[in-house]
């Protein structure tokens, strides 16, 4: 968790959910290097507390690949009434009525929700991974089509046999609210009219054309 930050960061394509992509040119500072933000979407944290295992659900996320960890930010939680009891140990999320949401473990210098094992993540695999031991990773069509950036299914159906470890599940053809949108035509916005009765609210204004008499 980090005080700093004003949004969440995640790394992990995996890991999101809800996908979508962002605005052109959005980007975050990090120190003095500019990270880009690929897409946006949705994180569920696993968090310990002191009645076990709890599901943290986090909105507007932005995918950074580029980064090397992925951060929460707490003054998006402070805004959503939690807080961060600092007094006890080890340190304690807490809802608005103070009762406990999550347990910070406190590793590597930083303040950890979610507390992975590295260490073993980071040893050596005694055993490289062939054609035979590679994991093929299975996702559906829409899962690929947002993480490729939106393409159609031709594209999709080319990654399955040219690339290693990629399975689609069912027909790698989707139905992307997003690219219906972008490849529309013509688009229909009607606003609802605001009706103002108070003074002054609506001032009518006419024009008339008089001819100067002779």
């Amino acid at each position: 968790m980090d005080s700093g930050t004003t949004i969440h960061v995640g790394n992990d394509l995996g890991r999101f959910t809800n996908i979508r992509p962002p605005m052109t040119g959005d980007f975050l500072w990090a120190g003095n290097t500019r990270v880009w933000i690929k897409a946006y979407g949705s994180v569920t944290l696993r968090v310990d507390s002191a009645d076990g295992h709890r599901l943290l659900y986090l909105e507007n996320v932005a995918y950074c690949p580029d980064l090397h960890c992925s951060l929460v930010s707490f003054r998006i939680l402070r805004r959503q009434g939690l807080w961060w009891d600092t007094k006890s140990d080890p340190t304690i999320l807490r809802r608005s009525d103070d009762s406990e949401l999550a347990v910070l473990h406190e590793k590597y210098g930083q303040w950890i929700l979610e507390l992975n094992d590295a260490e073993a993540r980071a040893a050596f695999s005694t055993q490289q991974p062939t054609r035979r031991t590679a994991v093929r990773k299975r996702a559906e069509a829409i899962v690929w089509h947002k993480r490729l950036g939106h393409p159609g299914s031709d594209a999709l159906e080319h990654l399955v046999n040219q690339s290693e470890g990629v399975k689609i599940v069912g027909v790698p053809t989707v139905k992307c609210d997003a690219c219906g949108i972008s490849k529309s035509k013509r688009m229909i916005r009607r606003t609802p009219r605001t009706i103002l009765e108070g003074p002054g609210e609506r001032v009518a204004i006419d024009f008339h054309d008089y001819e100067a008499e002779k």
